[in-house]
This record gives C-alpha cells, sequence and structure tokens, in this order.
C-alpha cells in the first residue's frame, strides 16, 4: 500500500490555464507547462492572475524573458517572470 498522495484533479478552469501553457515551441512549452505543473497550485489568487495575464503575452517577448534574459519592462509581469526563472534554475 502506497502513502504517496495524488494531487486532486485539475479543475475545469486550471485546465484551461494548463491548455494556454502549451504554445507550440519546445522552450516555452516546457518552461510553461513545468511551472504550470510544479507551482500553480501554490500561487497566490493575484499570482495566479498575473500569470494568466503572462499567457497573453506574444511568444516572442516570452521568449526573450524567459529563455535570453532579456529584463521585463512591464512591471505587473516583473515578479512572475522572476517566479519562473528561479524555478527553472532549479
Amino acid at each position: 500500500m502506497s502513502t504517496d498522495r495524488a494531487d486532486p484533479p485539475l479543475g475545469l478552469d486550471e485546465r484551461k490555464v494548463l491548455y494556454r501553457c502549451r504554445r507550440g515551441t519546445r522552450e516555452l512549452d516546457q518552461i510553461l507547462v513545468g511551472f504550470f505543473q510544479q507551482h500553480y497550485r501554490n500561487l497566490e489568487v493575484c499570482e495566479r492572475q498575473i500569470f494568466c495575464e503572462l499567457l497573453e503575452v506574444e511568444d516572442a517577448r516570452l521568449i526573450d524573458w524567459l529563455c535570453n534574459g532579456h529584463p521585463v519592462m512591464e512591471g505587473r509581469f516583473k515578479q512572475i517572470v522572476k517566479h519562473i526563472a528561479n524555478a527553472l534554475e532549479r
């Protein structure tokens, strides 16, 4: 008998967010889906909202911020991008 607890299944809203994490580029898919799977449920409600807003940003800018280390000029995204970048380093 296993003592491991499985995470509860994703709700409809979470499935929608996960679907939006799939961008069609391997790098962004790995980063965003991985972050969602490992950290989304632990985010505060306001952080979840900003993460969802981040998913509306065009792929080229996300790649610049998340893969190329370009500075984030939009203030509301700075903290979540930093959080994602820190998660990548682990």
